[in-house]
């Protein structure tokens, strides 16, 4: 019976692949692939290339909503930014917690890093091959480093992830007349081009999709490599301290066992790595296996899989890719918010019409959990940790008080704090000078007479013009409610009650100004 479906699935498949998006060759490339890498079962790999009809109809929704322009260069400059402040904060973490001569795991780690990436590794080269291995993703259909959830097949034969699907959407939709004894349905073909024309319009041929997916690959790649360099350095720096030439051959060579050609450093990749280079050496089939188990040993360590789990981790939170699950939350607050994202998950795979009400909910959730844990750091990084801290020294434990369990752990939360209590700083004196605005005064004629005299809400005031930083988030989050909070603070423009002054008005405006900032995110709701 198995046999007899293999078979009929396979015959079925070549023969609609006649005249469709999807030729012989590529259905058969498709099918070895999947079969080999065992990632598909024998029926789905024969049949399944786009999934069933409401994910053809998904497809095209969610293509449509990211057709923007503007949504793309507002993800990109997103993702730049946070880039940029989650690699700063670590920098001035590690210097600040060297600076206290309570560890010296970061001594003379931020220059020895920047020397290092310029001249070792070369930050061109990093860039270089973070966008052509982007490109490689956008082509492909599937994200190269972090393929973990998709539903794409490592392709041995080019050595990528695929995970395009047929843009074919008459045959994915089952259009057309009678079912033939295969269970298919013909269309003449000039009604079936016109109907596919309108399809790959309406979703531009999936490239919206495909182009965020290859801008979060180059975030990822980038973020991976700078990382993992940080972390080579400082072993570099302690195992050879006074040889130059040692500390660069150990940095190329490890970098190069753990980035490799792209995809996420894992025993299976470095399993693949090894049968690839046997396969090159002209090996047959039981030579390269024993080949690949001494590459394994000689190149594969937990030591190696933590420093690239911990690069994995750090390039997804920085594009808010991070899974939503508890445990990866900071803190009470924002590990809630993952839980709650996926609830929001099991629900919409339950029911997954409702994605067409709630289209987006992983990046949404990384997004509010992210601005969460600044806006608490000050208290979870900083007030918790202090009081803790104060009772030891209190107490005259002064080994538990010089005692840093994990320093990177440490060092990132210094970091955190600082970055953050920065930032709410100066958007507070921003907001009381008129500079930063939030959402202005709940009351509708108060809001017109603002608006009518050139004044805009959550915005950024550079002398007569102001420019929304809405969409900038996580970071906008912050500054939203933050500027809600002050505006709360000095006058409560939310009851437009004077009299609601001190903690009554701060308390009014802090929960006041989270809702009104929830409101503001069209990303809740597509």
């Amino acid at each position: 019976e198995t046999a007899d479906a293999a078979i009929l699935a396979t015959e079925r498949a070549l023969q609609t692949a006649r005249g469709g998006a999807e030729t012989v060759d590529e259905y058969i490339a498709r099918l070895r692939v999947a079969m080999k890498e065992g990632e598909l079962a024998l029926g789905s790999a024969a049949t399944s290339n786009g999934g069933d009809k409401l994910d053809a109809v998904l497809e095209i929704f969610y293509n449509s909503l990211l057709s923007g322009p503007r949504t793309h260069a507002v993800n990109t400059l997103s993702n730049t930014i946070y880039g940029i402040m989650m690699h700063g904060s670590r920098r001035v973490g590690r210097t600040a917690l060297q600076a206290t001569g309570l560890t010296d795991d970061f001594a003379g780690a931020n220059k020895d890093v920047k020397k290092m990436v310029s001249t070792v590794v070369g930050l061109r080269t990093i860039f270089k091959e973070s966008f052509a291995i982007g490109r490689i993703a956008m082509d492909a259909g599937a994200a190269q480093y972090d393929s973990a959830g998709s539903r794409a097949a490592f392709d041995s034969t080019q050595g990528v992830y695929s995970g395009k699907t047929s843009r074919d959407y008459v045959k994915r939709f089952n259009m057309g007349g009678e079912a033939n004894e295969l269970g298919e349905r013909t269309m003449p073909q000039p009604l079936k081009g016109l109907l596919n024309g309108i399809f790959n319009t309406v979703s531009l041929g999936g490239w919206p999709t495909r182009l965020l997916g290859g801008m979060d690959e180059v975030f990822k790649q980038m973020h991976s490599r700078l990382v993992v360099t940080e972390e080579l350095t400082r072993q570099a720096v302690k195992a050879f301290p006074e040889d130059a030439a040692a500390q660069a051959n150990y940095i190329t060579s490890e970098f190069q066992t753990i980035i490799g050609e792209g995809n996420h450093y894992t025993l299976k990749r470095v399993k693949r790595d090894g049968l690839k280079e046997a396969y090159s050496k002209g090996l047959d089939k039981a030579a390269a296996r024993r080949y690949m188990q001494d590459y394994v040993k000689k190149n594969h360590s937990q030591e190696r899989q933590a420093l690239a789990d911990k690069a994995l981790e750090f390039s997804r939170r920085s594009t808010f890719t991070l899974p939503a699950d508890r445990e990866v939350g900071r803190n009470v607050v924002s590990s809630e918010i993952y839980n709650l994202g996926r609830a929001l998950q099991n629900f919409t795979g339950d029911v997954r019409y409702l994605r067409f009400l709630v289209p987006f909910i992983n990046t949404p959730t990384n997004l509010m959990a992210e601005a969460a844990d600044m806006l608490t750091s000050p208290i979870s990084d900083g007030i918790i940790p202090g009081i803790t801290k104060l009772k030891q020294l209190i107490s005259g434990d002064v080994q538990a008080f010089r005692n840093i369990q994990d320093p990177e752990e440490t060092a990132d939360a210094l970091g955190r704090l600082t970055m953050s209590s920065s930032i709410i700083s100066l958007v507070w004196m921003k907001a009381n000078s008129g500079e930063v605005t939030g959402g202005g005064p709940k009351d509708p004629n108060a809001q017109r007479i603002l608006r009518e005299a050139g004044w805009q809400p959550y915005s950024v005031r550079f002398g007569d013009s102001y420019f929304g930083y809405g969409r900038l988030d996580p970071l906008a989050s912050v500054v939203g409610i933050v500027a809600d909070i002050a505006e709360g603070f000095n006058g409560n423009p939310y009851t437009d009650d004077p009299e609601e002054e001190g903690i009554k008005a701060l308390m009014m405006g802090a929960t006041m100004a989270i809702f009104r900032n929830l409101g503001e995110k069209s990303y809740l709701s597509g």
